[in-house]
């Protein structure tokens, strides 16, 4: 850095990169960015001193561009279509560029030399070169390349889009084919172009180009045009209708009284309905009455003219003719109104128109009738043979032709009889079963439900199992079946009043249904119920055993009861007992004599 200029007076620049006072004293930094003040009228380190616009000398830092970047000039950086600022060595370099321009030489003193609006080789950016890029026919305008004519005439810019040049081959586009704007696009076709000229490749189905003009596209509609049914050209027949074209198919609307009957669309509606007996007021109706002269169609509706001999018209329906066989109907037989009523069993017959009947399933004519001659007891085995019978219980029956007899209901043939099983006791439940009757007693036999049972009668009314017995004298059975009195020892039991009792041998007594002697049996010591006391047994009534003795009725041992020692008042004192008739032990003299 070179040496500082003295100035005989100084002061501070606006900017703030201070100077020493005229006083000469220390100064310090100044304003933002100031280079700081030194002693005397000098600038301070980074700064140098310049002429402001009146001449007059300031102080200002060395890295201002507009007033110079280094240390020793004060002329401004200039550099082209661009702003400066001070690189660290002190040089003007460009800060920005314009808009519009680039630095495309890399030279900072040419500034931003290159005009990327304008410029075919630097076209919007460095580098952008549309010449070598696109071709000589190319120009930059406002930073974008753009084609300036289309080459060959067989290319055209037909968007107007002049930066994506002559996008479109007019030989070959559909959409601009010879010339912008002009689409091969056409109606339910698919187009191609060839050398600058519309073609249509194929029409979309069901539709056809029968005109021939391209223009309109596949203009016809197969599936539907009478005129195009299926294929160009293809007329639908409308003869007696009204034709039409569905999926492709001609079909026709017939008019009234006409109908399409052979499902020909290409003969139109070819059949009268009123008329034709083939078709005859509908398709497939064919006139063919029977046994008829000379089938007709008329208004519709099928007829004739008469019918054939021996034939009759006996349903009304003119349609089927004369359907019915007078000679062998039998619901027609002769006339139409004359029907052949059979008898049962029979089926009718008509022979030449007259009515008769046959017999059916093995049944014998009989007069006006029809019989089964293996059953009929009026007619069995033959004609008039009529079955009787004088068997009681039984109507007379013919079985196999051959005339018998057959029991009433309830009843069974046993051998040449009629017997109920259910209640006849010599045939009960089956022919050869005979009812026994009871085993004992009085009574007869019975059948109940082919059953066999007895019936008792008196003098031994009632049924006990298979005998008959007197329940109020029948020990066995004693007030009811099966109740037996029992046997006493030395007795034998009776029945009375259909109560049970016995009879005791001679010298005893019946006593509660045994036979006991009443002279030496203690529970019946005298009479029936009387009991013996402790220490007694009966002898000719009630006394006391061996060693014991009756004190005013109750047997004690004198001997051993201290409560009857040696006699019957006598009580041995506390502590005592009788011993032999004495109270033995404690005081002499305590034991009361009640003696």
């Amino acid at each position: 850095m070179g040496g500082l200029i003295a100035f005989s007076s100084c002061s501070v620049d606006p900017k703030g990169t201070g100077a020493d006072k005229q006083d000469g004293g220390g100064g310090t930094a100044g304003g933002t960015g100031g280079a700081g003040g030194v002693a005397g009228d000098t600038c301070f380190p980074g700064a140098k001193v310049c002429p402001d616009p009146s001449g007059k000398p300031i102080c200002l830092q060395d890295n201002t561009p507009d007033k110079g970047c280094g240390a020793s000039s004060c002329e401004p950086c200039q550099l082209a279509h661009a702003s400066a600022k001070c690189a660290i060595d002190g040089s003007c370099v460009i800060d920005q560029c314009e808009t519009g321009y680039e630095d495309c030489d890399g030279v900072p003193a040419t500034g931003c030399e290159t005009d990327t609006q304008n410029n075919p080789t630097q076209c919007g950016s460095c580098g952008n070169d549309c010449i070598a890029t696109h071709g000589n026919n190319w120009k930059c305008n406002a930073g974008q390349c753009e084609v300036t004519d289309c080459v060959p005439p067989t290319t055209g810019d037909c968007d107007g889009n002049k930066q994506n040049g002559c996008e479109v081959d007019l030989e070959t586009d559909p959409q601009n084919c010879g010339f912008c704007t002009n689409s091969c696009a056409a109606a339910n076709a698919n187009t191609t172009c060839a050398t600058g000229n519309c073609t249509i490749t194929s029409c979309q189905s069901p539709y056809d180009n029968c005109d021939g003009i391209i223009n309109n596209g596949c203009e016809t509609k197969l599936s539907e045009d009478p005129s195009h049914c299926g294929a160009c050209n293809k007329k639908c027949n409308g003869t007696n209708g009204i034709p039409g074209c569905l999926l492709s198919v001609c079909v026709i609307l017939c008019v009234a009284p006409y109908d399409n009957c052979d499902g020909n669309t290409d003969n139109g509606c070819e059949s009268n309905l009123l008329t034709d007996v083939n078709h005859c007021g509908k398709c497939t109706t064919q006139c063919n009455p029977q046994h008829v002269m000379n089938a007709l169609c008329k208004n519709g509706g099928c007829d004739y003219d008469s019918c054939q001999t021996g034939y009759g018209d006996c349903d009304g329906n003119r349609a089927n003719g004369c359907e019915t066989n007078l000679n062998t109907d039998t619901n027609h037989c002769g006339t139409c109104t004359n029907a052949c009523n059979p008898p049962s069993g029979g089926s009718s017959v008509c022979n030449n128109g007259t009515c008769g009947f046959d017999c059916t399933g093995g049944l014998l004519k009989c007069g006006a009738g029809c019989v089964d001659s293996n059953t009929d007891e009026g007619n069995c085995g033959s004609c008039g043979n009529v079955c009787t019978t004088n068997v009681q219980n039984a109507s007379p029956e013919c079985q196999s032709g051959s005339c018998g007899f057959l029991c009433n209901t309830s009843y069974t043939k046993c051998g040449s009889q009629c017997f109920r099983l259910s209640t006849d006791p010599n045939h009960c439940g089956s022919c050869t079963k005979v009812c026994p009757g009871p085993t004992a007693g009085t009574g007869t036999a019975t059948c109940s439900s082919s059953v066999c049972g007895i019936n008792c009668t008196s003098p031994t009314p009632t049924k006990c199992g298979t005998t008959c017995v007197d329940t109020t004298s029948d020990k066995n059975n004693c007030g009811g079946c099966g109740i037996v009195c029992p046997v006493p020892a030395n007795g034998a039991a009776v029945c009375s009043g259909s109560s049970c009792g016995i009879t005791c041998n001679s010298g005893l007594t019946g006593c509660n249904g045994a036979c006991v002697d009443l002279t030496s049996d203690d529970q019946n010591c005298g009479s029936c119920n009387t009991v013996c006391g402790a220490n007694e047994h009966c002898d000719n009534g009630c006394v006391c055993d061996a060693g014991y003795t009756d004190c005013n009725g109750t047997c004690f041992n004198l001997q051993t009861d201290k409560n009857h020692c040696g006699n019957c008042s006598k009580v041995c004192a506390p502590g005592q007992s009788c011993v032999g008739g004495t109270c033995m032990g404690g005081s002499a003299d305590a034991g009361a004599d009640g003696g």
